[in-house]
């Protein structure tokens, strides 16, 4: 049975790739926004991939869309431009809010991380934390002058899983224990709540799939628990029979770390929504071994 249509930003992004597979196999038809040099990564009559500089210009392209989830980021880790950032994370999801009115578009569903809960005490990234936190403002504002729209803000702890970029940390950690490598890394006693991404597209189809009155809502996204970094690694060289040897201690940690991130899922649980991959299962499933 088809269901509403969905306008996606970042759909070649890791969550993206995996939401909107989701998306499809659901039964929703989306339109997937891209940049002008990015090819589809998923091929379905279901979704029809726009360069993102046609957004406003192609008639009839945003009629009867019942939804916005807006997912691309821009992290600034790959030498971007303040600028650039800024296009990314303020202006293109403010121009996509601006056409909600224009198109009786009711939903906006956001992306966000765990960084912006520590603002104040972290330096690192502090120009892309510093630009989600103006768009929640924004839309915020947006929200109350605007009573026809509602606005879902979903706030990322650390998810990981299969298909996620190999600059990202446990796609790098994995690499280096699969080629039996030795890594060199902080104590590693951080804490991070570690969700895998079945259940971070579980809680976005949770959020579409309820009705929510006009105003801006958040929330948080995780597994409500927090392992350190030393666990996650050590549970990747256990189950990938690695013969790698992790220096620990052998980096010097950054002097305003966040030692300690997990998710207040109350929210979240009010409607119907709980992680269901434990670390090992999430741990399992990304590396390809059966559940037991």
């Amino acid at each position: 049975m088809l269901k509403q249509t969905i306008l996606m930003t970042g759909a070649t992004s890791f969550i993206g790739t995996h939401l909107l597979a989701k998306l499809v196999n659901e039964g929703y038809r989306v339109i997937a926004l891209k940049r002008p040099e990015s090819g589809p990564t998923f091929i379905s009559d279901m979704v029809k991939w726009v360069d993102i500089t046609s957004i406003d210009s192609t008639p009839g392209m945003l009629n009867d869309i019942y939804s916005i989830i807006h997912i691309a980021t821009d992290y600034g880790r790959t030498g971007s431009s303040l600028v650039e950032q800024y296009i990314c994370n303020v202006v293109l999801p403010l121009k996509l809010l601006e056409l909600m009115s224009e198109y009786d578009i009711k939903r906006f569903v956001s992306t966000d991380s765990f960084f912006g809960k520590f603002e104040k005490d972290y330096a690192y990234m502090r120009t892309y934390i510093a630009s989600k936190r103006h768009f929640v403002d924004l839309c915020k504002i947006y929200a109350s002058e605007h009573p026809q729209i509602s606005i879902q803000n979903l706030r990322l702890e650390h998810v990981y899983g299969e298909k996620d970029k190999l600059n990202k940390l446990i796609p790098f950690i994995i690499n280096k224990l699969k080629n039996n490598e030795t890594i060199d890394c902080t104590l590693a006693m951080q804490k991070r709540d570690f969700i895998y991404i079945n259940d971070v597209v579980s809680a976005y189809l949770k959020i579409l799939n309820n009705d929510f009155s006009s105003g801006y809502f958040e929330f948080e996204v995780g597994t409500g628990t927090a392992f350190t970094l030393k666990t996650m690694f050590e549970t990747l060289k256990l189950k990938m029979n690695s013969t790698s040897q992790i220096n620990y201690g052998s980096i010097t940690m950054r002097e305003d770390e966040i030692m300690e991130s997990v998710a207040d899922t109350s929210a979240l649980n009010r409607l119907g929504w709980s992680a269901k991959y434990s670390l090992n299962d999430g741990v399992d499933s990304m590396l390809g071994i059966a559940r037991k």
